[in-house]
């Protein structure tokens, strides 16, 4: 959403009908109204084309803060405190895992053995929700049984609201080891993929990209502005082939949803990169049998394979929730059992697009994000022609959090606040 189909915010409020008005003055109250609007707008337009000058960008930092109705600007009435208890009891509520949990624990208890897996496809002809365990009990996956469990159990025990070790273990566990893969495998003058040999001795990337999928992209050749930046981040294997003017063709990261790397994971070889073999994959975990295809498909000699932090998974799920059911409240009046009705409240999720926005933030010094956003006259992805966004996700409430986010308003966002995490300057280009 951009400022453009926001523009009218910026109008003051006409004032209130009062009927015992002549006609003239009523003339003269609407030829003032119309001058203030006109005066308003020119000024808007005339920043607009300033902050345009250096490169055809529209920035969500520009203008004013009442543009902004997310935390930045946060009544403190005793309603509005009231509102957000609330809403901080509803979102610390986590989605059901009564199924994850008794998916882990049939898989810590499996004994691995081909009677065992002849009766789990047995038993989930009976029972549905055996059916997606059913799919790893099979002698192709008999080897790496034992890496599987291990792996189930430590992703299990990580899988809790620790806000703090949720952001500062990003640059070891995703930044570092990328790193070291791109200096193993790449000369320090190749900056193909934006790394060389000194920026391990730092401890986050200087300036970065993270490339959404949304079809404004199609509107603003960003491609070489792009490929500049230090390191790019793509969403879900998103084509670039065709669209190099429009969204670059440099990818550093690739990052995906564990339900995209699952149809990944049965092709020959477990080939999931269209960016290159030699770029890393990050991965966040949508079902705990997932685990089952990392744990098949990372190689040594291959690029990085790596599993978000559940933590930083469950502490997304809350702030996501948090702004979505304010969103939905303000907006519409309505009750928060409607609020379930309307983003399948059993499923809801954030996006790959979110957790990869929140993942940058943590390993880079400035972000800038790339087709974020969405317009009623492109496509939802750049790449296809899918028109409906997904009723699990809300993606008006994600805008609205990185408008927060793009105006330094991190330290009074919910749970982030409690992070102790200085996040970085970001920028959106729409």
């Amino acid at each position: 959403m951009g400022l453009g189909g926001r523009a009218k915010e910026l109008l003051p409020p006409s004032p209130p009908p009062t009927f015992s008005c002549v006609m003239s003055l009523r003339v003269r109250a609407l030829a003032l109204t119309v001058l203030t609007s006109i005066t308003v707008l020119s000024i808007f337009w005339s920043r607009l084309q300033v902050s345009q000058v250096s490169f055809p960008a529209i920035e969500w930092t520009i203008g004013s803060n009442s543009l902004s109705r997310g935390v930045c600007s946060l009544e403190s009435s005793s309603r509005s405190s009231r509102l957000n208890e609330t809403l901080f009891q509803v979102a610390a509520i986590d989605p059901p895992d009564a199924l994850m949990r008794k998916q882990v624990g049939e898989i810590l208890d499996a004994r691995i053995s081909n009677g065992y897996f002849r009766r789990a496809h047995v038993s989930a002809l009976r029972d549905p929700d055996r059916f997606l365990l059913a799919q790893i009990s099979t002698p192709k996956h008999i080897p790496f049984w034992p890496l599987f469990k291990t792996m189930v159990r430590e992703w299990t025990d990580k899988k809790r609201f620790d806000p703090q070790e949720a952001m500062h273990s990003l640059v070891t566990e995703i930044k570092d080891p990328i790193v070291r893969h791109y200096n193993r495998e790449l000369p320090p003058e190749n900056s193909s993929s934006g790394l060389n040999q000194t920026q391990e001795k730092k401890s986050k990337y200087r300036k970065c990209a993270v490339v959404g999928n949304s079809g404004i992209l199609l509107k603003q050749s960003y491609g070489s502005f792009i490929d500049s930046h230090d390191m790019v981040m793509r969403l879900n294997n998103a084509q670039i082939s065709g669209y190099e003017k429009f969204v670059g063709s440099k990818t550093t990261i690739s990052f995906v949803n564990s339900n995209i790397f699952h149809r990944c994971s049965r092709r020959a070889d477990c080939f999931c990169h269209p960016y290159g073999m030699k770029v890393p994959i990050v991965i966040y975990i949508c079902q705990v049998i997932h685990i089952m295809d990392v744990a098949v498909c990372q190689k040594p000699e291959r690029a990085p394979l790596l599993v978000t932090d559940p933590r930083f998974d469950v502490l997304l799920a809350r702030l996501v929730k948090w702004y979505s059911v304010k969103e939905f409240m303000e907006k519409t009046g309505q009750s928060l059992d409607r609020w379930h009705a309307v983003h399948d409240g059993e499923n809801f999720h954030y996006s790959s697009g979110m957790q990869a926005v929140m993942l940058a933030l943590g390993i880079c010094e400035e972000v800038d994000l790339f087709g974020f956003g969405k317009s009623n006259m492109s496509p939802h992805h750049y790449h296809t022609r899918q028109k409906q966004e997904l009723g699990l996700h809300d993606y008006e409430a994600e805008y609205r959090i990185y408008e927060d986010l793009s105006q330094r308003c991190a330290k009074s966002m919910p749970f982030l606040n409690q992070t102790g995490f200085e996040i970085p300057p970001l920028h959106i280009f729409l």
